[in-house]
């Protein structure tokens, strides 16, 4: 049997391939932290994210191990390859693609396809499976046209 691209678990959502908890409040090993807002924030002992979001996240909640990546800088996790690809959303807001022996996922929390001055341009990966927030997924939020 193979394991799931991506698991839930007690602390959330969970990449077996990579050992990693996705933006948990709080969990046991490495947490991905895909931007430094205080809704993604983590009191895990270790991270995983850009040397940005490292950064900004130690101010808000204090020092961290952190694991840092530059944007399109594959590494290898656990049993995959993980590289982190910009979400366009925050400074340091990265999305995770993780490659493993049962394919490739990509996570990512908060996400912006508009031009953003603070990050490059969104990067959109092909993968087997997409996790994304969904804040304003709702049909009750109507945005503006384009434009």
């Amino acid at each position: 049997m193979t394991r799931p691209l991506v698991a839930r678990t007690a602390h959330g959502l969970y990449v077996p391939a990579a050992d990693l908890h996705l933006d948990a409040r709080d969990a046991p090993g490495t947490v991905f932290v895909s931007h430094a807002h205080s809704d993604h924030s983590t009191r895990a002992a270790r991270i995983l994210c850009t040397p940005a979001t490292a950064a900004l996240h130690e101010q808000r909640r204090g020092a961290r191990e952190a694991l840092t990546l530059d944007y399109h800088a594959p590494a290898r996790v656990a049993d995959a390859e993980v590289t982190l690809l910009p979400a366009g959303h925050a400074l340091g807001s990265a999305m995770l693609v993780a490659e493993g022996a049962e394919g490739r996922v990509a996570y990512t929390g908060d996400y912006k396809l508009r031009p953003n001055p603070f990050s490059p341009p969104v990067t959109i990966p092909r993968v087997d499976e997409l996790v994304m927030e969904c804040t304003f997924g709702e049909p009750r939020y109507r945005f503006p046209p384009d434009g």
